[in-house]
């Protein structure tokens, strides 16, 4: 089979453009030019379930950061505790149950102001540093389980890649 060097090889795939930001061409500088027209990357990569994965590691890092801003300002008078929106996980469940990666890369997680939390002082912030603590455990185990799960899939094509079983 003819191997490609460079970025010749990915035309047409998932890294079918160069990324000037980031430039990936050290990542990837030798390729099979078969995979990549049968479309053998994006069948791991391109699914509703792996978008849907790395959404919710996009969420985990967005809530880790408010979470974060709550615990700063927990004495902050007049603070209102802020989290990811809370419309985000349904629909997340609904994008990923259509099987269409187009509405699961729609759906974006954002920081916003929690409206059910209630001031628990005279001082009117709303923040409890209890609860702030043991949703920064539960998102860091989220975020821990979601960092493997794409880290399963990165092996799979690894051992593809160098022609492991």
């Amino acid at each position: 089979m003819p191997f490609r060097r460079g970025w010749e090889a990915f035309q047409g795939c998932l890294f079918g453009k160069i990324d000037k930001k980031n430039q990936f061409l050290g990542l990837f500088s030798v390729w099979h030019a078969a995979c990549c027209t049968r479309g053998m990357i994006d069948g791991l990569f391109a699914s509703a379930n792996y978008e849907g994965v790395k959404k919710m590691l996009d969420a985990t890092v967005l809530r880790h950061k408010a979470i974060s801003s709550n615990i700063a300002n927990v004495e902050t008078p007049h603070y209102q505790r802020v989290d990811v929106n809370s419309s985000f996980d349904m629909e997340l469940k609904r994008a990923i149950a259509s099987n269409q990666t187009g509405n699961v890369n729609s759906i974006q997680p954002r920081i916003e102001v929690d409206q059910q939390a209630v001031a628990q002082n005279r001082d009117g912030n709303s923040v409890q540093l209890e609860k702030e603590l043991v949703s920064m455990q539960k998102n860091m185990v989220a975020h821990q389980l979601q960092t493997q799960m794409i880290t399963g899939k990165l092996s799979k094509l690894r051992k593809a890649i160098s022609g492991q079983a």
